[in-house]
């Protein structure tokens, strides 16, 4: 199956066919659609960035025009409360570009999007232009001839009117749940990356994906990965979306190791290599599998309705888990969002394992250096001191040397070299060099002095 276009979300807005508009949560206006500027006769480059009752006042000869207030109030109720406001019919009449006032009626539906932390971002104001169906819904009423066909004509327009905007608020929510995926995980890439810790980069995932995938989350380590079935494990993060319940995650994460049992959802999530989810009555889950003391009572204080734990895996190695839980206010973690968790856990787990193959070549070249590096030779009529110090931590290994060595006649031989580099390439060129230069030297030691002689990479 080939890959899904990505969706121009951008593209999706303009061409949507109901009035729409982007405002700050201050309702300034960001963006608005086609089909918003052709129902208000107004251009993007006289709106954006100006405040919505600036581009559209209330009707100076309408007294009783009371749209203004009422939109005012919707808005405000949707940014405090966080939640979509669907208004009754309002009469609010648009500015012409000749200056006078049409009279108009809307349906309006004010939606807050917000970001992964739950704080409003933009409200999104739709409204319907319902201008014909009110006046044709006036005119039956004033001449008392409403027909059936009317009648259901009306009630079709209302239907409709709630069904799109039900889809609307859904494709909303849809597209503020995908830009906030696509941020955690350039944010997860980015940390990951950050640093060649990788048991520092992975232990931050914690504060990353609380509160987008989890009220609470523990991010824990296999401590010696080596040892078929090993299940010693330690925790390296842990994070909870309440400040005050921080504390009682850190040492339930603590605890609840020092009582592992065998089967349980992290066990056995260690031991397949394969996410265990846990989708409901989480919390007498734990209590059952955890013994009487303080790791049952702290969890008892979580309270947890259900758990997801995914293996941080890489190369055929389980190298950690990933432990998501969400309290009984806020559903289980939908397919996307689990798929979401996924991506993150295996991108832990490749960080991790790339961080222990970094570590393990830089061991064997420091390894290789140093046992190179030997201890001077003291003839009777000098003291020789040594002393190695690296630049920098990325200079821990390379292609620096010194040697000092008496030759066969008495003479006493000291080098300092480099070759450029650091890794194991240049640590075993530096050997190669150091052994070449020995050689000359002892063969030479009856004749003429070594001369400078190129050797690989760079040697000077």
């Amino acid at each position: 199956m080939e890959p899904l276009p990505e969706p121009d979300f951008r593209r999706v807005f303009d061409e949507t066919p109901a009035p729409l508009l982007l405002l700050t949560p201050d309702l300034v206006i960001v963006r608005a659609n086609r089909a918003r500027l052709e129902a208000t006769a107004t251009t993007l480059e006289g709106t954006v960035g100006r405040g919505l009752f600036e581009v559209f006042p209330m009707n100076p000869d309408d007294p009783g025009a009371d749209g203004l207030v009422n939109l005012h109030r919707s808005l405000t109720l949707a940014r405090e409360t966080r939640r979509p406001h669907t208004m009754a019919v309002q009469k609010y009449d648009i500015p012409m570009p000749d200056g006078t006032f049409e009279e108009r009626f809307w349906s309006p539906r004010n939606v807050p999007v917000l970001d992964e932390h739950g704080e409003v971002v933009l409200l999104l104001h739709r409204s319907d232009d319902i201008t014909g169906y009110v006046h044709a819904r006036d005119e039956a009423r004033a001449t008392a001839e409403l027909s059936e066909r009317l009648r259901e004509r009306a009630e079709r327009v209302e239907h409709d009117l709630f069904d799109r905007t039900r889809e609307l608020e859904q494709l909303v929510a849809h597209l503020g749940r995908a830009t906030a995926r696509a941020e955690l995980l350039a944010g997860v890439t980015s940390e990951l990356t950050s640093t060649l810790d990788g048991e520092e980069a992975v232990g931050r995932l914690a504060t990353l994906v609380v509160p987008l995938l989890a009220d609470w989350c523990i991010v824990s380590l296999v401590t010696d990965e080596r040892r078929p079935g090993a299940r010693a494990l330690r925790d390296v993060g842990s994070w909870h979306a309440e400040e005050a319940m921080r504390p009682v995650v850190a040492e339930y994460a603590a605890t609840r190791l020092q009582v592992l049992q065998p089967g349980s959802l992290l066990d056995t999530a260690l031991s397949t290599g394969r996410p265990q989810v846990q989708p409901a009555r989480a919390l007498d889950y734990l209590t059952s599998v955890l013994p009487p003391g303080r790791a049952r009572d702290l969890v008892t204080e979580l309270a947890p309705e259900s758990l997801l734990t995914l293996p941080l895996r890489a190369r055929g190695r389980t190298l950690g888990a990933l432990m998501l839980a969400n309290g009984p206010a806020r559903s289980p973690l939908t397919p996307e969002e689990t798929a979401t968790a996924a991506d993150i856990a295996g991108r832990a787990g490749l960080a991790l394992d790339n961080a222990r193959l970094y570590r393990q070549q830089r061991e064997l070249a420091e390894a290789l250096q140093r046992s190179l590096l030997t201890e001077p030779a003291q003839p009777d009529h000098l003291e020789v001191v040594v002393r190695y110090t690296p630049a920098a931590e990325t200079a821990r290994v390379g292609g620096d040397w010194y040697d000092s060595f008496v030759q066969p006649g008495g003479t006493t031989v000291l080098t300092i070299g480099d070759v450029l580099g650091h890794d194991t390439d240049a640590a075993a060129a530096m050997a190669q060099v150091r052994s070449l230069l020995r050689g000359i030297a002892v063969a030479g030691a009856r004749g003429a002095p070594p001369r400078h002689h190129p050797g690989p990479r760079g040697l000077v």
